[in-house]
């Protein structure tokens, strides 16, 4: 079995869970509880907890990485094998992604390292040279729609259909939509967006702004940046594919894909998707993000450059 997996897929589709579950199985671990994060031959590498900011690092450090070492020098307990599980390797800093690439360059024996990764295009290719990958792909909208009806049999059509929408096959980010106020959050971005092209309420979008940058607003923050980034997305593969627009978006996308400029519009969502990625890699000003991307859809809707 190769040594180093990358389990790769939408944010919510499962990798996290599948990679705990491959663990489970090759360390022998009975049971459906979670003691398996606490087994001695498992480490599971995450954002560590700023105890000073109250909420998760913006990035797995290279101290974080160097505790790999650590724990491969250490004797398996049972059958020989142990297992890392890094969740995500996105959120990797390029000293702790350089040092595990040498970890793994000349890996321990009997180990499996099992690297989570929303957006693998972000990874060093170097890194992505020494592992298998495992695509996880999206469940079908049948699936997805018999999933939401058993698990929320009490939510309205209209939901449904939104979900779905958002959710693009990924059961976890439908179920983190519902629990944490994802559906009314998107309602009010496509609110925001939908006197496009002609007018910008840049007023409301100071207040949006100010509310999401709370600092005890981080969940709500890291929610609307997955939602700002899919609906550009969703925007752009319309366009590029000459498909239909999607359901539940046509209205405002049909105003803002009139005469569109298509290479004005990937600009902007190759801004945007740095910017918020700076956010959590550089500690960018999270308002002054978001007025900056506001200003960018406003000026591409309007068919001019910022």
């Amino acid at each position: 079995m190769h040594h180093a997996w990358l389990l790769c897929g939408r944010r919510g589709i499962g990798k996290a869970g599948l990679a705990h579950g491959f663990a489970k199985q090759l360390l022998n671990i009975p049971g459906d509880d979670d003691t398996i994060v606490a087994h001695p031959d498992l480490l599971v590498l995450e954002r560590e907890w700023d105890d000073k900011r109250k909420r998760r690092k913006s990035f797995i450090s290279v101290e974080n990485v160097r505790r790999v070492s650590d724990f491969f020098a250490k004797s398996a307990s049972h059958n020989g094998w142990r297992a890392c599980i890094i969740d995500s390797a996105d959120e990797m800093n390029l000293n702790a992604a350089n040092a595990l690439l040498k970890i793994l360059e000349e890996p321990p024996r009997q180990s499996l390292f099992l690297l989570v990764s929303h957006q693998p295009e972000r990874l060093l290719p170097t890194l992505l040279s020494r592992c298998r990958r495992l695509r996880l792909n999206p469940l079908s909208d049948d699936d997805m729609l018999a999933l939401l009806q058993e698990s929320h049999p009490d939510l309205a059509a209209e939901q449904h259909d939104r979900l779905l929408l958002l959710s693009e096959g990924s059961p976890g980010r439908a179920f983190a939509l519902m629990e944490g106020g994802g559906l009314e959050l998107y309602a009010d971005m496509i609110s925001l967006f939908e006197g496009l092209p002609d007018r910008f309420d840049m007023s409301a979008a100071h207040v949006f702004a100010d509310r999401l940058s709370a600092l005890d607003q981080e969940k709500l923050y890291r929610e609307f940046m997955e939602l700002l980034r899919g609906f550009l997305e969703r925007f752009i593969r319309a366009l590029v594919g000459g498909g239909a627009l999607p359901a539940g978006e046509s209205r405002l996308l049909e105003h803002l894909a009139s005469d569109c400029m298509i290479d004005l519009w990937i600009g902007v969502w190759e801004k945007i998707d740095n910017w918020l990625d700076g956010v959590e890699r550089l500690q960018m000003n999270r308002k002054q993000t978001l007025l900056l991307a506001f200003a960018q859809i406003e000026a591409a809707a309007q068919k001019r450059e910022i």
